[in-house]
Parts: structure tokens; C-alpha cells; sequence
């Protein structure tokens, strides 16, 4: 399945559960269904820096509570 990535894209650190609430309610252009990429997407986005992933809800006993991150969002596309 391709995805579309979002011409936005925050420089703003997030909290992982702050970046979710962000792209539930993004709405670029009247698209909606925006969400975090998973772990292989991102990888293939090139993207540097620490980003988000979906996988990382799971895993957020790692960091601490506040822990901050960028965020960019991906929607699937048919």
C-alpha cells in the first residue's frame, strides 16, 4: 500500500501521546486519516533525526514520561 506524507511536518518537539492527538486532528487540504508511520516507513523516509513511530506506543516504559520527539504524519493512499 503507498502512502501520502504530510507537507507538514512539526519542528516542534512532542510528547508521544501529544503527536498522536496532533495528527488525529490534522486536516491538510480536507484529508483526514493521517497517523504516525511505522518503524519501516519512517526508515524509508530517510528522515534524521528522532522521529515518532506507531511501533513506539509499545515500548514507552523506555523513556521517560516526558520524553519529546518530532512528528510526521502519513496517511494511506489506494
Amino acid at each position: 500500500m503507498a502512502i501520502e506524507i504530510a507537507p507538514i511536518k512539526t519542528e516542534t518537539y512532542l510528547t508521544f501521546y501529544d503527536a498522536k492527538f496532533f495528527i488525529l486532528f490534522l486536516d491538510i487540504d480536507n484529508k483526514k486519516g493521517w497517523r504516525l508511520p511505522t518503524l519501516r516507513e519512517l526508515n524509508g523516509l530517510n528522515m534524521y533525526g528522532a522521529y515518532w513511530c506507531a511501533e513506539d506506543e509499545g515500548h514507552l516504559e523506555k523513556w521517560p514520561e516526558n520524553k519529546k520527539w518530532k512528528v510526521i504524519a502519513v496517511r494511506d493512499i489506494n
